[in-house]
């Protein structure tokens, strides 16, 4: 299987992180289910929401259900998600999508979380992907965001999203870092899962995701990267460089902290000098992935 290596960066003293709780990803390994009722028998992992408890009954439409073998990566079964197409959604696709948060079946937003008050490093999942293609032939994005909220949830404490962009084939292992914004402890955690673009969902886009987990880093030691690349300066306010050392192409996709691609680039072995002026100032996530499927996300800083 194909794995990939973080770079944690810790933001705190380990004073302060040899106290601090380390809540798990709830229900990472998707091995628990539970069924609406008994006049719908749709299923959801155990303390996520999907619109099944909309959808299932009044539309015939399935969007959220098990992953079993081979379409798991450990275990008896992942979380699969399909999206469907329905002239009831705003957008004329019933989004597949899994929440710890409670789901508005009108507008299909997300509100609120599940009590937590840790503060992880960075969320790890692994992924299988099949995106579907727009009217427009644009590739549709799947994707895992962990949002850390305040009480009454309108306070962002911590970010962190992972976007899959392309076919994946077989289960990769993908990451990316938690942004903190203030030194708050969080309160809820609001993690939503789904494939496909929360901006212009696809119909028939399907994710299978598995064995996600936070990453906590008590020794403030960076783990190794398994690519021979570095993006520098950081942060940066022109000018951005991607030295590149192996061998086999690949592609560095830059995008903001909502998901959207800001900057899409081929990489080859060398130097590769970016113009970023006209990215608005703020904190950007990138994903850098070759040929062969290795992948790394990091973040970087646009001041």
């Amino acid at each position: 299987m194909k794995k990939v290596l973080l770079t944690i960066l810790c933001a705190a003293s380990s004073g302060f992180l040899s106290a601090q709780t380390q809540e798990p990803f709830p229900n990472g390994g998707f091995e628990s289910w539970e069924s609406y009722s008994a006049t719908n028998p749709s299923v959801h992992p155990s303390q996520f929401y999907s619109l099944n408890e909309f959808s299932a009954v009044t539309l015939g439409i399935v969007t959220c259900g098990k992953g079993t073998p081979p379409n798991v990566n450990s275990g008896n079964f992942s979380a699969r998600l399909k999206s469907a197409a329905s002239v009831l959604s705003p957008s004329g696709v019933i989004p597949a999508m899994i929440t710890t948060g409670t789901i508005n079946v009108t507008n299909f937003l997300i509100e609120g979380g599940m009590p937590f008050t840790s503060r992880p490093d960075s969320i790890v999942a692994w992924i299988k992907y099949a995106p579907a293609l727009n009217a427009s032939n644009i590739t549709d994005t799947g994707y895992v965001e962990i949002l850390l909220l305040n009480n009454d949830a309108t306070d962002t404490v911590g970010r962190g999203r992972i976007n899959v962009f392309e076919q994946i084939g077989a289960f990769t292992r993908f990451s990316a870092p938690i942004l903190y914004f203030n030194s708050n402890t969080p309160v809820k955690l609001r993690a939503i899962l789904n494939a496909s673009s929360g901006y212009s969902p696809v119909a028939n886009s399907e994710i299978f995701i598995d064995d996600a987990e936070f990453i906590y880093n008590p020794t403030s030691v960076s783990e190794v990267n398994s690519i021979a690349f570095k993006v520098f300066p950081n942060p940066t306010n022109e000018k951005l460089y991607v030295e590149y050392d192996e061998k086999e192409p690949a592609t560095i996709v830059f995008y903001n902290l909502d998901g959207k691609v800001v900057v899409r680039k081929s990489v080859e072995r060398g130097l590769l000098e970016l113009d970023i002026n006209t990215l608005p100032v703020g904190n950007y996530l990138y994903s850098l992935k070759t040929f062969s499927g290795k992948s790394f996300t990091g973040k970087v800083s646009v001041q």
